[in-house]
């Protein structure tokens, strides 16, 4: 590999998408993370979910949604003392969600056919394409 390829990608949806594509019965709740000095800018009265979506002020350039899944009740509605699982797969339709495939635009041709072979793999029919920054 050429020192300067690199093998960034980068999966681009939106809100809407990302809510849409989403095939899970439990609550779900969507929030845009802030990007906060996790020292000093810190508000103890925050709600649990407003603590779940919060990140270091360096990640900032992600401009990230996260997903929070309510796995603290059964299939009854009771509520639990302990999550149902420690991790969760959360099914989704990988083609409505994903808008666009992204590569970096130093990235080899080899890597760009592995991604695209990968993306058809799991059934997601975007073309993977080469930034132009």
């Amino acid at each position: 590999m050429h020192k300067k390829d690199k093998k960034d990608i980068i999966l681009q949806s939106t809100y809407l998408k990302l809510r849409e594509s989403i095939k899970d019965s439990r609550d779900i709740f969507i929030g845009k993370v802030t990007y906060r000095d996790l020292k000093s800018d810190i508000n103890p009265s925050d709600s649990f979910f407003r603590r779940l979506v919060r990140k270091r002020k360096k990640f900032e350039n992600e401009k990230e949604l996260r997903v929070v899944v309510n796995n603290w009740v059964d299939e009854k509605g009771n509520v639990l003392k302990k999550p149902l699982v420690n991790r969760l797969l959360v099914p989704v339709d990988l083609d409505l969600l994903v808008e666009r495939v992204i590569v970096s635009s130093s990235s080899n041709f080899s890597f760009i056919e592995d991604i695209q072979n990968i993306t058809e793999k799991y059934g997601l029919s975007k073309k993977v394409e080469r930034s132009i920054v």
